[in-house]
């Protein structure tokens, strides 16, 4: 493990930032292959799945009777694993939708509301690097469906048979073998084979990532989650082997994940990196992972010390494995998911604790939020005049703040209003 000395929680959440490597900057790699896609087409499409993921691809969608063969192959267990997951996650966000109103009231003889709609289509992104992720397809877009989107697509560029068997009990129309760049610049302009969608939704590698932020306001996205990352706080209580596992479980997600541990109790850091050496002599864990363990991060800090941590450094994830919870939780303010309790823990948020697991990262949580229905919804104004005419009152004071903002013909047109 890698101690790291508590200073102050700013500091110390900064430092603990650059123990992660910088991915390199591939911007203009990627603005390329999305202008060639835009230009191009399916064209393109085919030249850069052949470039980079050697798919030489006769269609770009996955046929109906591939889904159905991987649903009748794939074992019980399986599919009852998916379905639980995918149950978990229809629920909390029907109870989400159940509480989002629309607002209605009068004001100075309008009828004002505000309503939310959802976006028309959505195209579902499941990554294909290290693993493959049906977890993440289920997430997105059961989440979707929930809140009305009529049109929802997914692409994946290596579909496992558990991730087709995840289409089959879904709400996704249809399912797409593309990953990369030129998967999402496909959907945003739509090509001769691919549609256009209104929002892209899902994680990704570094490239997936850039696409997403080179493309907002072509298309709609849900957030530009990085890499991802873990802190737990525990006292003397924690079971030190649950600990080292769960830090582990979030090492294993790629090479630049994020792991924090932080405690007041030495021993403890020392008994978890014992059992985390202990764990990682498994012929199970892959060469990358037993290098990656030496840089998971431990901190020595106080309780109080360590949720001051956790506000500057706003990870994706917060385990409390400590005796009251709760009373820490009040004064957390910046993560996207947080587990309370000694056997809680981010491995059931990642599949089946009812919240979703696609969350903002990189301290994004300090200003985003969790994928759910409200990421699918528009927030829009109507107002509707009550009588024959506006209000004078309205007409004065909208024609004034023309006058002072030099705009002419607002102001006309706000006074005409006076003299019909």
């Amino acid at each position: 493990m890698n101690r790291i000395l508590f200073t102050d929680a700013k500091d110390t959440a900064t430092r603990i930032r650059k123990t992660v490597p910088t991915a390199k900057s591939v911007t203009s790699s990627v603005k390329r292959i999305i202008e060639d896609v835009r230009r191009r087409g399916d064209e393109a499409i085919h030249f850069w799945c052949q470039k980079l993921d050697k798919l030489e691809l006769r269609n770009f969608t996955v046929s109906d009777e591939e889904i159905t063969h991987a649903r009748k192959t794939v074992k019980s267990d399986v599919l009852k694993t998916l379905k639980e997951c995918a149950d978990s996650v229809r629920k909390c966000a029907k109870e989400i939708v159940r509480n989002i109103k629309t607002v209605s009231f009068s004001f100075n003889h309008l009828d004002v509301s505000v309503e939310f709609a959802p976006v028309e289509s959505v195209l579902c992104y499941a990554p294909g690097g290290f693993f493959s992720l049906s977890s993440s397809l289920l997430m997105a877009s059961i989440t979707a469906d929930v809140a009305g989107v009529k049109n929802i697509y997914a692409t994946s560029p290596n579909p496992s048979e558990h991730l087709l068997t995840a289409v089959s009990i879904s709400p996704i129309k249809r399912l797409y073998r593309l990953g990369g760049p030129q998967a999402l610049a496909a959907f945003a302009f739509s090509t001769e084979s691919i549609p256009k969608v209104d929002m892209i939704v899902g994680p990704g590698g570094v490239y997936v990532t850039e696409a997403k932020r080179i493309l907002f306001g072509t298309v709609g996205i849900d957030i530009l989650a990085g890499p991802s990352e873990l802190l737990i706080i525990a006292d003397k209580g924690a079971n030190t082997k649950t600990v080292a596992l769960d830090l582990l479980a979030q090492a294993e997600h790629s090479p630049d994940a994020l792991s924090v541990l932080a405690s007041p109790e030495t021993e403890l850091l020392d008994s978890v990196e014992k059992e985390m050496d202990s764990a990682l002599e498994s012929k199970e864990v892959p060469v990358w992972l037993k290098k990656k363990a030496n840089k998971i991060v431990a901190v020595c800090a106080g309780l109080r010390e360590s949720v001051g941590l956790a506000n500057s450094l706003a990870p994706e994830h917060i385990q409390l494995m400590v005796k009251e919870p709760d009373r820490l939780a009040r004064k957390l303010n910046n993560y996207g998911a947080l587990f309370c309790g000694y056997e809680n823990g981010a491995v059931f948020g990642d599949y089946c604790s009812a919240t979703n697991h696609i969350l903002p990262t990189a301290s994004a949580a300090r200003f985003s939020s969790a994928l759910s229905p409200l990421t699918f919804l528009r927030l829009r104004y109507k107002t509707t005049q009550k009588e024959d005419k506006m209000p004078p009152k309205f007409a004065r004071c909208a024609a004034k703040f023309a006058e002072l903002e030099g705009l002419y013909f607002h102001s006309k047109s706000a006074y005409l209003r006076l003299k019909t």
